[in-house]
């Protein structure tokens, strides 16, 4: 296994100067860490993963001849640098190497990846048959995981890799092995519709069909007919969507096509797919809440279609049927305030402000006892679609029986903290600030009352956040301070040290660099000490302040302390570095744009969000 000469995997040969330097003074840094450790006295130090971390910093930082010298006798994390080393072989054309290197790798996720690399490796030298055959064996080995969870984590891997070099196929074949058929869903569905944006119905239509039958299979064939229609295959998107299963998805799309009949000058075939897709909404008996949503959509369809009277007389259809639901149900409240809201944007501004109002009454008709909290998070949600529509006035009354209603709830302080958070950020969202402050006060008054230490720090910690956004940063500090009491209470050293770090970089973030340290100070267990100042460099140079980290690494007497301090730079400079590689990405011209028409199918457009 040759280890001398190789690119280090990931960092481009032609990497910018910045990137460079950035990378060059992480490696300085843990160098220095390195010797530091070598220092470090007492039997509570776990040196191993002291090793761990620097060799992973090192590996990152393109050194893997370093890192592999830092824990050559660590089987765990041989084989993680072990399959960087893969994959730098393979990078380099050494192939054969690669997979000798290969075999010595024990752990599967690591075998996994490595796979993976070769495979991708494979592709851009042009040979495409062979990376398939990597991704085969891949797969094949994806059957030795102990665990749903783990393989569909080593799923996801394979599948992102058959993507990123345009085997889109593959992709959506492998994320279909998908142990959680949520999950699996889901990301097909993305697929779906990232494909039909881009043109690629064909594929698109293949990927549909290999979700399984029901809600999220109706979901995606929605998706493909409007798309057919948005590019004149009008015939072809009529012919999809009424071989949807679903009726609200059928009736959704065919409502949607009538509208794109309409804006194109075809009126006569628009009014046939209109009433197509009423008589699909009259035919539901047994399910008010889609009948309402099915004319919810119509109605919108047909005021952007030019049709006001039939639009106002499918708004008045769908009240009807909101109506229907029993008072006690959030989902009569929610959807009336989903119908308010679609009248407003089509105009219809008197007509919305009485929905809004059956919807605030519908509200306040749910208990405000029970599991769920239906009554809060209605009215919450209500504040919210209020504040789009620009009526504060009725947002903030809302808001304040939200408020009310949370108050009035017994004994479950954390869930009553957490309420008034999220109506906090609600407002924060909407860019009203001055509403926010005193939510976040009384959540984190009520936060005091929560017995277990550890959730009541955490509770503190994430409500300080929010009230720095609000620009309370004196309210700020006094709840991070509380939740420090807290945290010390905790008996379990580890989620201690989780939440004492988690506090010190709220600290660090907000600008209390003091009070970040007086949690190491105050800390009785070197090792969480440690721990903290480490998180307090790594955050400092993500911040631009690398000239304190350092400072703060030179001035710990003990080595322990210093060497956990120069790791947490070196993972801030790497960090850094990482973040201007994605900025360079994301600002690099756009290849030439292809002539209009299907894009080829072998094009791959990501799902959105977290696609893969």
């Amino acid at each position: 296994m040759a280890l001398f000469c190789l690119a280090p995997s990931g960092v481009p040969a032609d990497e910018p100067a910045d990137i460079s330097t950035l990378r060059a003074k992480a490696l300085e840094v843990l160098r220095i860490a390195k010797e530091t450790s070598r220092g470090i006295q007492g039997k509570e130090t776990d040196y191993e993963n002291l090793a761990r971390e620097i060799a992973e910093a090192q590996a990152e930082a393109g050194d893997i001849n370093a890192a592999m010298s830092t824990v050559l006798k660590n089987p765990k994390y041989r084989d993680l640098l072990l399959s960087k080393i893969v994959i730098s072989e393979a990078n380099v054309g050494e192939i054969k190497s690669a997979f000798e290197t290969l075999k010595g790798i024990k752990t599967l996720a690591e075998r996994i990846y490595a796979y993976t690399g070769i495979a991708i490796a494979y592709s851009k030298q042009g040979f495409s048959v062979k990376a398939e055959e990597v991704f085969t064996q891949a797969l094949e080995e994806t059957e030795l995981a102990e665990t749903r969870f783990e393989k569909g984590e080593l799923l996801k891997m394979i599948a992102k890799s058959q993507a990123d070099i345009g085997d889109v196929r593959g992709a959506y074949l492998t994320f279909n092995k998908i142990p959680d058929a949520d999950e699996r869903a889901r990301i097909l569905i993305n697929m779906v519709r990232k494909q039909v944006e881009a043109g690629n119905f064909k594929l698109a239509r293949e990927i549909a069909n290999v979700i399984d039958n029901g809600e999220n299979k109706s979901a995606a064939f929605k998706s493909l007919a409007i798309g057919l229609a948005k590019k004149n295959r009008v015939a072809e998107a009529l012919e999809t969507a009424r071989a949807i299963e679903d009726n609200y998805y059928k009736g959704s799309a065919l409502a949607k096509i009538s509208e794109i009949q309409a804006l194109a000058g075809q009126a006569a075939a628009a009014k046939v797919t209109f009433y197509e897709a009423k008589k699909i909404s009259k035919a539901i008996r047994d399910d008010p809440l889609e009948q309402a949503m099915i004319l919810n959509d119509i109605a919108q369809s047909q005021w952007f279609a030019g049709n006001p009277a039939d639009s106002r007389e499918s708004f008045q259809e769908a009240k009807q049927v909101a109506r229907s639901i029993l008072p006690r149900k959030i989902e009569k409240s929610l959807l009336l305030k989903e119908i308010a809201l679609a009248e407003w944007s089509c105009g219809n501004k008197d007509e919305s402000k009485q929905t809004f109002q059956e919807a605030k009454q519908a509200a306040l008709a749910l208990p405000v006892e029970g599991r769920f909290y239906h009554r809060p998070i209605a009215l919450k949600a209500l504040a919210e679609a209020l504040t789009t529509t620009g009526d504060l006035s009725m947002a903030d009354q809302v808001v304040q029986e939200a408020k009310k209603a949370v108050l009035s709830m017994k004994g479950n302080f954390q869930d009553q903290g957490i309420l008034l958070t999220s109506m906090a950020d609600s407002s924060l969202e909407a860019g009203n600030a001055q509403a926010a402050v005193p939510l976040l006060q009384q959540a984190a008054q009520i936060s005091l009352e929560i017995s277990d230490p550890e959730q009541k720090a955490w509770n503190l910690t994430d409500i300080a956040i929010y009230q720095s956004k609000a620009n309370d940063l004196d309210g700020a500090l006094q709840t991070l301070q509380k939740a420090q009491q807290a945290a010390f209470r905790v008996q379990d050293e580890v989620q201690r040290t989780a939440v004492l770090m988690n506090i010190s970089i709220s600290y660090v973030r907000l600008g209390f660099i003091h009070a970040a340290l007086q949690i190491a100070d105050n800390s009785k267990n070197e090792n969480e000490k440690a721990e903290v100042l480490g998180r307090i460099t790594a955050t400092q140079v993500r911040e631009g302040d690398l000239d304190d980290a350092m400072k703060l690494a030179g001035e710990q007497n003990s080595a322990l302390f210093k060497t956990k301090a120069l790791i947490g730079i070196a993972k801030g400079l790497l960090e850094e570095s990482a973040v201007q590689r994605r900025v360079l990405k994301e600002t690099a011209p756009a290849p030439p744009e292809e002539e209009a028409g299907e894009a080829p199918s072998n094009t791959f457009v990501s799902a959105e969000g977290e696609g893969y």
